[in-house]
Order: C-alpha cells, then structure tokens, then sequence
C-alpha cells in the first residue's frame, strides 16, 4: 500500500496524529530531504527525490509489496504526485491523506477570496509546454482571478508577457517562490514589471484582476445595434447578425476574418467567441475603420485586429482563416467574386464562408461560385418585420430580406 501524505509549508507541525503514524510505521518513506529532516529515527528505508521522481517511480516499482509513504507537498491530488502515483499503480493500491495546498497557503497570505478561482498549470509536455501556455491563457482571459503553477520553461515572465498581448484589463500580479522555506521571496507586481523578472522554478504566480476588468456581458451574440458606434447605419442588424454567426459555427481558437466589416458588429461578437485567437476586420473606408476601432474598445476585444483596405489586396500576408464572413458585395459582382477566389485558396476542408445578399446580384454571384467550387450550400432569407408605434397602436414594419448563404468547403 502507497500512503501518500500531503505536507504544508510549515512541514512536520503541519501532520496529524495520523498521517505521523503512518510515516513512522512505514517500511519505505519517500520525500525531500527538507520534509524528511524534521523525522529522527525512522525505521523504514529512505528515499530522497532529489534523486528524482521517475527514479522514486522505478523503486516503488520494485517494493509494491511493502508498506510505503510517499510525502507530498500539500494536496497530492492537486497538481500534485498523487495523480502519477494512482494512475501507475491503481487506485487500490493509493491511500491520500491531503493537506493545505500551496495555492491555500499563497491566498491565505494574501487574505483573498479562493472562490472562484480557476488553478492552472503551464508545465511543460512533449511540444515544449506550448499547448500548456496558450490553453492556460486562454482560462486566465476568462477568469477573475486565477493562481498558476509555472516551471523553468514557462516562467511567470512568459505567462505575463504572453498575456500582455491580448490586454486582459487591470489586475495585480503576486509571485511565491520557495512558499514555506527559508529561501521564501513574494514579488507583487504589474504583469509588465514581471515581464521583465527572472523566478526560481518553484514557483507560484497569482493573478487577481480587478472587478472593472473582470468580462461581464455574455459571450452570446445579437447586441443591439445601439450598443456599436455606426456611419450611417452601415451595420449587419441585430437579428440578421445573430443568424449569419451561428452559420459561422464558430469556436473558440478559430481564426475568423470579416471582409467588408462596416461597423465591426460581427467581427466584434466573433471576437469574444473565439477569443484568445485573432479576428480580422477588413474594412477600405476610412470613417467605418473609425467606427470599428470604437467598438473594438467598447467590448474590450484585444484580440480583434482591423486591417485598413480593399479586398483581397488586403488580406495578403493574414493568417489562413477557418471561418470568413462577407458582408455582401454592393452589387460589385467582379469584386465578391475575386474575393471568393483567394478566400477558397486560403481557406481548409470543413471552413466555413458566410455571405450576406441584400441584392440579387450578390445573391447569385454567391450560389453561384459555391456551387463551381464544390461547396456544401445553404441559403437562409431572414425577413424580419418589427414593431413601430403609430399614434398609439403597434405596427409591424418590414425590413429588406437579407439572404445568408453559407458555404462548407468539401
């Protein structure tokens, strides 16, 4: 049987009866030397990580018939050995007696609320911890506050600078190295001036951000069109713009680009959706560009970049899209159908293209080219009537059809 028995920073004061006990009954005990020096006399054999842990896996391998402890620090089952320990050896074979976790300790100091907050881990697997790095930035975007455990490779240096890009709002940024030691050292700071740190690889790095930053609206889609700064009513409305992003079928990590963006309505909802990846708003007139880079900082869209120019000139040198959406040709046929051409080269399989149609022309142009191209189609006519009061009494008015034609390249 494996005890594994979780240690706090205060070390041996930190254990029951119980889990001292076991310790002192067991025929092998496994820790640092830093836990193990507070025990005298213990009967069993002793095996310190330092030699390393896959070493300290290999000997409990050879001694499955023995009674071991293996002390961990804090919650083993919390970013913790216990994990390792269950999955290699089963779960019958693993007792856990937990104790107060580092991340605990860290927001006890700090006299924070832990509710809420999401513990993350960027340490590093098999791509170096590049997918560790982005899926925990992505968590920290999201979150209020958060605490992450980081290693040689992605120092809270990285984790900061990474997620200075995507601008994540005022927060305050505390590092724990060595919690509990002699060689203990806090740093607070701004995520720019940890940028600019260097830690010791055991480490804790805490982020709390600030209730103003914190995201509110819901990441759902159809705001009202007040809620974006438009010139002259050049929007995708509210009901219709609901309609075109959900044929997006967009995702968070998807790359979108939005051809034509007028206002930016859609690129800022796709935005937030598949945030942190980048969205790209392609727009050639000067006064909708302004437009879109008002409501980029309304709906506080970091990842948003608007690209000032005419289609497709405009879209050499932008990442390859998985999902575009173009807000209709104004009848300039040759034009969508240029666009069209460079998009379906850029595009994969399985990415999507939306095209609304206010004109017959742009209508056909659309089928058309879906249909030479080898493209699964679907047409949607939206026709929506609203409410109008007249002297006292609802009218419903009828607003231009608009034809949503989504084409999933085969």
């Amino acid at each position: 049987m494996i005890y594994v028995i979780g240690v706090a920073s205060s070390g041996y004061e930190s254990l029951t009866g119980r889990a001292v006990r076991l310790i002192e009954k067991s025929d092998i005990v496994i820790g640092s030397k830093r836990f193990l020096s507070d025990f005298y006399d213990l009967k069993g054999d002793v095996f310190f990580l330092e030699t390393g842990l896959m070493a300290a896996l290999d000997f409990i391998e050879k001694n499955t018939d023995k009674r071991i402890a293996f002390l961990a620090t804090g919650d083993p089952l919390h970013f913790g050995v216990g994990t390792l320990l269950a999955t290699r050896f089963g779960k019958k074979m693993v007792t856990v007696l937990p104790n107060v976790s580092i991340v605990q300790e860290a927001f006890a100091r700090l006299t924070e609320s832990l509710n809420g907050v999401k513990v993350l881990s960027v340490h590093g697997g098999k791509d170096g911890g590049k997918r560790a790095l982005k899926s925990s930035v992505e968590e920290i975007l999201e979150s209020g506050s958060a605490a992450i455990f980081t290693d040689s490779l992605n120092t809270p240096a990285k984790v900061a600078s990474k997620l200075m890009e995507y601008g994540p709002g005022a927060c305050r940024v505390v590092v724990f190295e060595r919690l509990g030691t002699e060689r203990e050292k806090i740093t607070r700071g701004t995520l720019k001036r940890i940028a600019g740190m260097k830690f010791d690889a055991l480490n804790l790095m805490v982020i709390l951000k600030e209730a103003s930053s914190v995201e509110t609206e819901p990441r759902g889609f159809g705001f009202p069109n007040t809620a974006f700064s438009s010139d002259g009513g050049m929007i995708t409305k509210e009901e219709v713009r609901a309609v075109a992003l959900s044929k997006l079928r967009l995702r968070k990590n998807m790359t979108f680009w939005d051809i034509g963006a007028g206002s930016g309505s859609v690129s800022v909802e796709a935005s937030r959706i598949i945030s942190p990846a980048r969205a790209y708003a392609i727009e050639r007139v000067p006064e909708r560009v302004l437009d879109i880079e008002d409501n980029k900082k309304r709906f506080n869209c970091a990842n948003l970049n608007i690209i000032t120019g005419e289609a497709p000139a405009a879209l050499k040198g932008l990442p390859a899209p998985d999902r575009v959406f173009i807000g209709g040709g104004g009848g300039n046929c040759a034009g969508l159908r240029q666009i069209l051409r460079t998009v379906s080269r850029r595009i994969p399989v399985g990415g999507r293209i939306v095209v609304n149609a206010v004109t017959l022309e742009t209508f056909t142009e659309a089928v058309d080219f879906y249909k030479r191209d080898s493209y699964e189609l679907e047409v949607v006519t939206v026709n929506i009537s609203k409410t109008k009061s007249v002297n006292h009494i609802n009218l419903l008015t009828a607003t231009n059809p608009v034809h949503v034609i989504t084409g999933v390249k085969l």
